[in-house]
């Protein structure tokens, strides 16, 4: 779950938790309801993992407020999708 949410700070943590007996590689983007990428990654998983978001898009500009959605999938498997709000 993204914290805090609604997302006011400059920072927007993100945690999410995959329990697996080996390590995942997952990857992780956060999107507009319009479906713009506006940040991505991937991660190692094993247990619970931290992802943290400056707010800002992939050319360092600084997001509007509004709904945006984390997601999290797995060579292309959806996992997570979370809602964040971002309110300044």
């Amino acid at each position: 779950m993204p914290y805090p949410n609604p997302a006011y700070d400059a920072q927007t943590l993100i945690h999410f938790d995959l329990t697996s007996p080996c390590p995942k590689t997952v990857d992780w983007k956060i999107v507009t309801v319009a479906n713009r990428l506006v940040a991505q990654g991937t991660v190692v998983v094993m247990g619970t993992k931290t992802v943290s978001w400056n707010q800002r898009d992939r050319k360092g500009s600084l997001m509007a407020d509004g709904l945006y959605y984390f997601l999290l999938s797995e060579t292309g498997q959806p996992l997570r999708r979370v809602k964040i709000l971002l309110l300044r």
